[in-house]
């Protein structure tokens, strides 16, 4: 529920604090995405798949264990999982078929909104070869805006490859670039 409170906060901030029309706004799909989570988990009263974040079906011992009402949840497709995440294709797929034509925003209304958050991006560089975005990790933050050090004494950055040590070192350019 944290997640789609926040959400709807951000959607209010939209409309008020950067006037976006309502009827544009209509357009946003609104999801909560969850990388590492599975969809499913084997239920350990029943030994069944079961929905995460889904009511769980009706003849499944666990429902009559708890006593509590039952919660209020977002209909199914609201929530993505690690397997929409696996690959790039499988992610394709499912953005080509959550887009509907009648969901299409104006694009002037669709660059100031991808203005406003690429300015608040903080922590992402963008990477003008490949043309994207790349998300830092606190770690890579972290060494970005380490204090300025000697020059004739090297800093080690530890880290297996694929780590991020070249993104933090173009991020670290990149700062030092802009504030000369």
């Amino acid at each position: 529920k944290k997640a789609t409170s926040q959400l709807n906060d951000h959607y209010k901030v939209l409309e008020i604090t950067h006037e976006i029309p309502v009827s544009e706004l209509d357009k946003i799909m609104l999801h909560s995405a969850w990388p590492r989570l599975s969809r499913e988990y084997i239920c350990p009263k029943c030994q069944k798949e079961h929905y995460v974040y889904q009511r769980v079906p009706d003849g499944c011992p666990i429902k009559n264990l708890n006593t509590q009402p039952e919660p209020t949840y977002e209909e199914l497709g609201w929530h993505i999982f690690k397997e929409t995440f696996r690959s790039q294709d499988k992610f394709d797929r499912w953005i080509k078929y959550s887009i509907k034509e009648e969901k299409a925003m104006d694009k002037a209304i669709w660059t100031k909104i991808l203005n406003i958050h690429t300015k608040h991006a903080c922590g992402a560089l963008y990477e003008e070869i490949g043309k994207k975005f790349l998300l830092l990790g606190t770690d890579q933050i972290a060494l970005r805006d380490s204090p300025k050090h000697d020059l004739d004494i090297p800093k080690f950055v530890p880290g297996l490859a694929g780590t991020g040590k070249t993104i933090t070192t173009c991020a670290m350019i990149e700062k030092l670039f802009k504030d000369s």
